[in-house]
């Protein structure tokens, strides 16, 4: 489904979405990706939630947060830590996804977006080109930053432009 989502992204199904229904779908989605799903406990899970509804795509935005939070877990597949936060600031819904993995290489960061790159064995190397796809498609931008996060790994996030989406 990430294959044909990614060669044939379809248009958006616009609605007015709370940003906490997104966050909520996101992370029940990350924890039943695997088979026989992933135990929450392993990892110390933390959300903040300083957004209200947002005019977008619902099942898409859901899946663009799933995919950096599925990735939080798979760099830590031990447990660690996780911060999902959503906020509004210059007219944008922010989301962003912080670990407490090993980071981002600064000669990585640049190529994760790319279809097809990854550095994961079992990667398909399209979870982080979608977020960018999708975050495109309502107008706003995907980053990665190659700084540490505050929980010592990576930060990474997707804009949404407020103004154009209401």
């Amino acid at each position: 489904s990430s294959l044909l989502s990614f060669a044939q992204p379809e248009a958006l199904n616009a609605e007015t979405v709370e940003a906490e229904e997104i966050v909520s779908g996101a992370l029940a989605a990350a924890f039943q990706r695997t088979p026989g799903g992933r135990d929450a406990a392993d990892w110390e899970l933390t959300t903040s939630c300083n957004a209200g509804a947002l005019r977008g795509d619902r099942i898409k935005l859901r899946q663009a947060l799933r995919n950096l939070v599925s990735n939080a877990l798979d760099i830590q597949p031990e447990g660690g830590r996780v911060r999902v936060e959503v906020f509004e600031r210059d007219d944008c819904h922010v989301f962003r996804v912080l670990d407490a993995g090993p980071g981002v290489p600064t000669e990585l960061a640049p190529r994760l977006a790319d279809p097809f790159f990854t550095t994961r064995a079992e990667g398909t190397g399209l979870g982080l080109s979608l977020v960018h796809t999708i975050a495109a498609l309502h107008g706003g931008t995907f980053c990665v930053s190659t700084e540490r996060s505050d929980l010592g790994g990576a930060c990474f996030k997707f804009t949404i432009p407020s103004s154009q989406l209401r």
